[in-house]
């Protein structure tokens, strides 16, 4: 099944159709006069929760005073996210790299953690005086 975005109506498509439900528009799907958006580009990364250190890619579909529309995947891009300024950062990947595996191996180290404080939870006796 194929996705993408219509340019002609910006709606989101995931059907094999060669007309637009929406707006009725014949499909072109390449060549120069291509009218669809079939791959998703991101042009930054955004940080969207607070105490999270979690970055995600994204592309700014419209920019505003104080905040940007982002789409964080092609289904997104007719009902994008509303993000701070502040939060968007510019799309560096060999540090989202180093970011990911670094919350790899933090998970890694925590799911061992817990397995060593549940063997010490099954060594525990009732009490029974």
């Amino acid at each position: 099944m194929s996705e993408f975005i219509c340019n002609h109506c910006s709606n989101y498509i995931n059907t094999e159709e060669k007309i637009c439900p929406y707006c009725q528009s014949k499909f072109i799907f390449s060549g120069e006069n291509k009218n669809i958006t079939d791959e998703f580009i991101p042009n930054c990364l955004v940080h969207r929760y607070d105490g999270s250190d979690l970055l995600e890619k994204g592309r700014i579909l419209k920019e505003g005073k104080v905040n940007n529309k982002i789409a964080l995947k092609l289904k997104d891009f007719n009902h994008p996210i509303t993000v701070s300024k502040h939060k968007i950062y510019d799309l560096n990947p060999e540090i989202l790299a180093s970011i990911e595996a670094l919350r790899q191996e933090r998970k890694e180290v925590m799911e061992h953690y817990d397995f060593l404080i549940g063997e010490y939870w099954h060594q525990l006796d009732p009490f029974t005086h």
